[in-house]
């Protein structure tokens, strides 16, 4: 999402606000081949493809076939 400009690398870059992630899906949802899991938006779609977005994004998600996974990953850190 950084490389898009949704956040910076250092301090001091703009930070693109037309950038977003929006999930269609929660943990330990069960899914069939096909579903929309998130999309990610752009105001350049040739932006993706730049910055191999959907490898990215694929490479940080982790799929199971286990009925048994259960994501144990608190939704909230913590409260500042």
């Amino acid at each position: 999402m950084v490389n898009l400009g949704a956040g910076r690398k250092v301090a001091g870059e703009v930070i693109n606000l037309d950038v977003s992630l929006q999930f269609f899906a929660y943990p330990n949802q069960a899914f069939k081949k096909g579903d929309i899991i998130a999309k990610i938006y752009h105001t350049d779609p040739s932006m993706f493809a730049k910055c191999d977005t959907e490898a990215k994004f694929l490479s940080s998600i982790e799929f199971t076939n286990s009925s048994d996974f259960l994501d144990t990953t608190p939704f909230v850190y913590e409260l500042i």
